[in-house]
């Protein structure tokens, strides 16, 4: 309860001080009227996440409310007219998907099976592993959907040949994971959140194979020498 106390007293004070800064404070070198009460909304709104004193998506809607409420102008066109974009409608389908696919079991029987084909040694293992990662990582947008899916098959396969908790070849394995999940699925239109992000800054339209073709060079390079690394890390763990 004192947490939350503190909590709620740094934000009140943050309120006040972006009271001043939209209403109080002449605006900076190169910013109107608009752009300083936008800059205060926006220190409100990240002032608000960090905090954590209310769910992020109710902080993104009340920040896009307060830019139409304090006359940030052409706000209410501006915030509220991409949630029928097609980057909006593509994620909201794509998050459904994946929540089906994951719930459905399809996805974890895929990378099972890949790593079943592959021979029972314990590199080949591994490199089957990041196969199946990699298959899985186009479909799941969130991040920690899918290390919520791969995690437990990893920790399970490391277990199974033998290698003990902490140790190289344990942890190689939710490295792949780890790498995969976040950077890798940026290669993807439906592989990571924050795609969509960088899709509202994109003044045309990007479709699937449109993203992929523009982000397959750094998939490639990276992945190489991820696998590399890889190989590496793991063969030291023998020594």
């Amino acid at each position: 309860m004192k947490g939350k106390t503190i909590k709620l007293v740094i934000f009140a004070l943050v309120s006040l001080a972006c009271v001043v800064l939209g209403f109080a404070v002449e605006p900076f070198e190169g910013l109107e009227t608009g752009g300083m009460r936008f800059l205060a909304v926006f220190v409100w709104w990240i002032a608000l996440m960090i905090l954590d004193l209310v769910p992020m998506h109710v902080s993104t809607i009340a920040a896009c409310l307060l830019c139409v409420l304090v006359g940030v102008p052409d706000a209410a066109t501006i915030a509220f007219s991409q949630w029928g974009s097609n980057v909006v409608l593509l994620m909201l389908g794509a998050f459904g998907i994946a929540a089906s696919l994951s719930a459905s079991g399809l996805l974890r029987r895929i990378a099972l099976t890949v790593v079943h084909v592959a021979p029972k040694k314990g590199l080949a293992q591994l490199l089957a592993f990041e196969l199946a990662t990699m298959l899985i990582t186009p479909w799941i947008p969130a991040a920690v959907g899918k290390q919520a899916l791969l995690v437990p098959s990893s920790e399970q396969i490391a277990g199974r040949l033998g290698y003990q908790p902490h140790s190289r070849a344990y942890t190689a394995f939710f490295a792949i994971v780890a790498t995969a999940t976040a950077a890798f699925g940026l290669c993807f239109l439906t592989g990571h959140g924050s795609v969509a992000t960088s899709l509202a800054f994109i003044p045309y339209t990007v479709d699937w194979l449109g993203w992929i073709s523009r982000t397959w060079v750094y998939l490639v390079v990276a992945l190489g020498l991820f696998t590399l690394f890889l190989v590496w890390y793991f063969k030291s763990s023998a020594k």
